[in-house]
């Protein structure tokens, strides 16, 4: 049973630090821009409601991108502080 909750604990902290599921919304938003970003170019004659459409889902990129920027792997930046060998206060 430890060795099993171990590997479940190694795990979760292996995928915290690497990030793996915010990486996976990440390159699943570019696509989604990518795809949208094509199909509004191969529109014939545009109407203001798509051009809508695509301005919120490209604009909605900068803040994802921005969330995803400015947040971290928790587990990481503790195991990091953790070793360091001096505090700065």
């Amino acid at each position: 049973m430890a060795l099993t909750h171990n590997f479940f604990r190694e795990l979760a902290i292996t995928v915290d630090c690497w990030r793996i599921f915010p990486r996976i919304f990440v390159l699943t938003y570019i696509y989604l821009v990518h795809e949208v970003t094509v199909w509004f170019m191969s529109l014939p004659d545009p109407n203001t409601q798509q051009a809508t459409l695509v301005t919120i889902v490209v604009g909605g990129a900068v803040g994802f991108f921005t969330a995803y920027a400015n947040t971290g792997s928790k587990t990481f930046n503790r195991m990091v502080e953790d070793k360091l060998p001096l505090k700065f206060e």
